[in-house]
């Protein structure tokens, strides 16, 4: 799966998690897919309970179920 493709909805492999994310946070985690497609270093710094340590986890195991990481 190309990382560079916006999610539209949230992954599959979320969704068997029973989590759910809002649509911020699906937005952060696209923006964190790019730049991490495009090589370029981003700080990820929404407000104070916003999710930032769940969008990073995100985004870290979307790269683990599409085989970007070993």
């Amino acid at each position: 799966i190309d990382p560079t493709i916006k999610f539209e909805h949230q992954p599959w492999y979320i969704n068997a998690t029973g989590g759910t994310l809002h649509p911020y946070q699906l937005e952060g985690l696209n923006w964190l897919r790019f730049s991490w497609a495009q090589g370029t270093d981003t700080i990820l710094a929404d407000e104070m309970g916003l999710g930032k340590t769940v969008q990073t986890i995100v985004f870290l195991y979307s790269l683990y179920k599409e085989g970007h990481s070993k």
